[in-house]
């Protein structure tokens, strides 16, 4: 269930910010009556809300691996978690890096 909605939530984000990257479909107005009266444009603070939807869509898969591996250490709970989120610290530190 939760990896399920993790999934639908990382497909919904970013294939939606990759269709509208690519030109492939327009721009939502959905946001154009707030955009109008601020300096924020309609294509900005649309990538922010796909980009938000996209990446909290991995919040889930995060939780699924952390639940199960407590599930299987459970003697080493805290050198578990602190590897597990280690491993996510690092990775986008690498990816900052290299990009």
């Amino acid at each position: 269930g939760v990896l399920l909605i993790g999934a639908l939530q990382n497909l919904i984000g970013y294939s939606s910010l990759w269709l509208i990257v690519t030109g492939k479909v327009p721009v939502f107005p959905l946001w154009a009556q707030f955009c109008r009266k601020s300096l924020i444009t309609n294509l900005s603070m649309q990538m922010c809300v796909l980009i938000f939807v996209g990446h909290n869509g991995e919040t889930y898969f995060n939780t699924a691996a952390l639940v199960s591996c407590v599930q299987n250490f459970p003697k080493s709970r805290g050198p578990v978690v602190g590897i597990l989120k280690g491993f996510a610290a690092l990775s986008g530190a690498i990816l900052t890096q290299i990009y």
